[in-house]
């Protein structure tokens, strides 16, 4: 099986990124537009002004390919080969000098299995992956440059990784599952600024080769044991669910980045239903573990600004459902 996907892009920009005195002024007698804070007028719309105008356009195509084995009516194995993209753009900066950015581009190989065992009480599934990543776009914030995000291509990557997913139903009222993920995803050539000064061309390493990408953890991992059984003449049901992320950076940028420490979190509820209704009670979070999901730099030094996305604490409730 495989398929493959054409694709065209033109963006453009027009217009400018500042604040109002970047288009106050008037246009001459050659329709050029002459900046003047003092006594000019403000022009609308504000085009031709030089800072922004721009366009990224290109053609191209991707490509997927799968083939697929079936052992036997319990299991088969898979291979996948498959392309995706990001179209290039315009930044919309503030100064001079800011380029475009291109296309990225992702390579996809895989290799995979979904099995049953046991009379069909165990299942067992999993991949492992290689994934090549080109001209990374990255997103950017520096109030030196724009008060609006800038994207750069932030050299390339790869992510060698494994998943599974099973589920054991242990008897006739436990069920156990268990899923997880490794990925070591890092940077195979340099992230690089490249600025001009004096005429002379300045390359700065924001990240040398072997840096780990960032909001990838190494690990993770969910455990689930639920049982079922009847209540009085209702069913019912006990679980506990434990998940585990490992720790992950929040910056690609090494002179900025930080650490966002592993976590697990715990939560557990039981339940009735009946004909047409559900009651469940529930404690999320049992340990009031504060989970860092993600730190955020605002684009310039600030402790008081920087700001970290956390879980909600612990939470204990009851839910009812009724169908109508």
């Amino acid at each position: 099986m495989g398929g493959a996907r054409f694709y065209k892009y033109r963006n453009t920009l027009y217009g400018f990124n500042g604040f109002l005195g970047h288009c106050t002024g008037y246009y001459d007698g050659n329709g050029d537009f002459v900046e003047d804070r003092d006594t000019g007028t403000p022009q609308y719309p504000c085009f031709d002004t030089r800072i922004l105008d721009d366009e990224k356009e290109n053609t191209g195509q991707s490509f997927k390919v799968n083939l697929s084995y079936t052992i036997d009516d319990d299991k088969m194995v898979y291979a996948t080969f498959s392309q995706g993209f990001r179209p290039g753009g315009v930044n919309r900066a503030r100064v001079p000098g800011i380029p475009s950015y291109e296309e990225d581009f992702v390579d996809n190989y895989e290799i995979g299995w979904k099995t049953t065992w046991m009379d069909n009480r165990l299942r067992f599934n999993g991949a492992v992956y290689y994934v090549e990543w080109s001209d990374v776009q990255l997103g950017v914030l520096d109030f030196a440059v724009s008060n609006l995000t800038i994207i750069r291509n932030a050299g390339n990557s790869r992510t060698y990784g494994a998943e599974f997913d099973l589920v054991f139903a242990a008897t006739e009222n436990l069920t156990l599952s268990m899923s997880g993920s490794y990925n070591d995803a890092k940077l195979t050539t340099a992230y690089e600024n490249r600025y001009e000064d004096d005429g002379d061309t300045v390359i700065e390493t924001i990240a040398p080769a072997g840096t780990r990408m960032p909001f990838v953890p190494e690990f993770q991992f969910t455990a689930i044991a639920r049982y079922e059984a009847e209540v009085g003449n209702l069913p019912g049901f006990l679980q506990a669910a434990y998940s585990y992320t490992g720790y992950s950076w929040n910056n690609l940028d090494i002179s900025l980045r930080e650490k966002q420490h592993a976590y697990g979190l715990l939560n557990l509820s039981a339940g009735v239903s009946g004909d047409n209704w559900t009651f469940s009670v529930f404690a999320d979070n049992v340990t009031d573990t504060r989970a860092e999901i993600a730190k955020y730099y605002p684009g310039y030094p600030s402790e008081l600004d920087t700001t970290t996305s956390t879980n909600r604490p612990r939470t204990i409730g009851a839910r009812f459902g009724q169908k109508f």
